[in-house]
């Protein structure tokens, strides 16, 4: 099918319209759950935490920060919230607090005041499913 210039120039935009519609690449991905919760202390909140749920059978970590109420929400990547579905491994560190200026963070990292069984030999574990996830952690610091 042979087409004309003038049937090409109304083809064309319907096509640029279709491509941007279908995008360039994947934007979201299979397999991820939403994950949500709160992190304690002794009971209390436990803000300024970083949180890592790292796929035991292997796969992209997802992260979180605790805000001041022990609150966090994981990212897989930067445009998707959540985890991978499956089980997990979780560490939590300690974050600083402080900044040098103006959106420097500092460079010393504070004393981690969480047992090394939260973090560096994490002996936490935790399930994603393929929908919305709460999962808490009360942690002690005996």
């Amino acid at each position: 099918m042979n087409l004309t210039r003038n049937q090409w120039r109304q083809i064309l935009p319907l096509l640029s319209i279709l491509a941007l519609t279908v995008g360039c690449g994947q934007t979201t991905y299979d397999g991820v759950g939403a994950v949500e919760g709160t992190i304690t202390l002794d009971g209390h909140a436990y803000p300024n935490a970083m949180i890592t749920f790292s796929p035991i059978n292997g796969g992209r970590p997802s992260n979180g920060l605790t805000d001041e109420q022990g609150h966090y929400e994981l990212v897989y990547i930067r445009t998707q919230k959540g985890a991978e579905v499956g089980q997990h491994s979780v560490k939590i560190l300690t974050m600083p607090e402080k900044h040098n200026g103006p959106g420097m963070p500092s460079t010393a990292m504070p004393k981690e005041v969480l047992p090394i069984r939260y973090n560096r030999r994490s002996e936490l574990k935790a399930t994603v499913e393929e929908k919305a996830n709460t999962i808490d952690f009360a942690l002690e610091s005996k």
